[in-house]
């Protein structure tokens, strides 16, 4: 029996070794990612912040991310696209007045959940900052940060959809010079979380919120992540004509009836990402898990028999 047991011990640690290996494997290739940028391995959120947990620490007490549920999700992806559908046939009200050109090349945008996972980190470290490193193995990431605080808990938001509105307000201090060449324009302000969250060729976003108590305050603070990252100077921000006329490779017009000014597409590398198990890694981890009990289950199994 001693042997039996110390067989099952074995088991048990094994699996625990397992899990915590594969998880901190995974987290460590996208630190990775970074030094072969020529960049610290801990400018990466998941290398700055390795503790999977809330932080509390002096400014950032209390954080609450219970927020970010499946109908947080669907609203701020809902708001996403409807802007950027809007936006494509001039319809959003704060272009009133600015001759934006519509927008030919406007993508759906997905869900995506490592971006969140990402967008997680941050905010639940109360961090408030742009990730000197913003790398996935697809793409490098853009990233849009936002926050509104009162002294009464109860008196905030209970999302954070007037800062995604701010963002996009932005547009009133944009020169529409940089709709063909971004870089080129004079804006009158601060206009990139604007452009983040309008480039076209983006195609994915995640968002995390978080609640905490900072200094005798309380913030609601978001983060949305876009994949890939726009806002790159010299390529434009979009493509100039009707809606939906010059819609990417890969992507058509209609792919969702509610957008209809949206080109719409998947690309497979994307899929694992919609799926929350898959962004974790969670499938991986049970499948070598389940292996490691099968085989532990057999040895058992053939000691009792002998």
């Amino acid at each position: 029996m001693d042997k039996i047991f110390t067989k099952v011990l074995i088991c048990i640690w094994l699996i625990v070794i397992s899990f915590t290996t594969i998880q901190s494997a995974s987290d460590q290739d996208l630190c990775n990612l970074c030094a072969k940028d020529g960049k610290s391995y801990y400018d990466h959120i998941y290398c700055m912040f390795p503790n999977p947990g809330p932080a509390s620490k002096k400014g950032c007490r209390n954080v609450d991310i219970s927020t970010i549920t499946d109908s947080f999700r669907q609203k701020v992806l809902h708001w996403h696209n409807d802007y950027r559908n809007k936006f494509a046939e001039g319809t959003w009200p704060e272009q009133s007045g600015k001759n934006f050109p519509k927008a030919a090349n406007m993508r759906y945008l997905h869900y995506d959940y490592q971006l969140e996972k990402l967008a997680r980190r941050n905010v639940q470290n109360c961090y408030y900052n742009h990730e000197p490193c913003r790398r996935v193995g697809r793409f490098a990431y853009g990233q849009n940060l936002g926050y509104e605080s009162h002294s009464d808990k109860n008196n905030l938001p209970p999302d954070s959809e007037s800062t995604w509105n701010a963002w996009v307000n932005e547009m009133k201090d944009f020169d529409v010079k940089d709709v063909a060449e971004f870089g080129n324009g004079q804006h009158t302000g601060v206009v990139n979380h604007f452009v983040a969250t309008t480039w076209a060729e983006t195609r994915v976003v995640g968002c995390a919120q978080s609640i905490y108590e900072t200094e005798g305050m309380y913030r609601i603070e978001v983060a949305c992540n876009y994949g890939p990252a726009g806002v790159i100077v010299g390529l434009p921000m979009y493509l100039a004509g009707d809606p939906a006329t010059k819609c990417p490779e890969g992507t058509k017009a209609g792919f969702n009836a509610t957008f209809p000014n949206l080109c719409g597409g998947i690309n497979n590398e994307d899929i694992p990402f919609f799926d929350p198990k898959e962004a974790a890694g969670t499938n991986v981890r049970i499948s070598i898990i389940l292996k490691i009990l099968l085989a532990c289950y057999l040895i058992l199994v053939l000691d009792l028999r002998n």
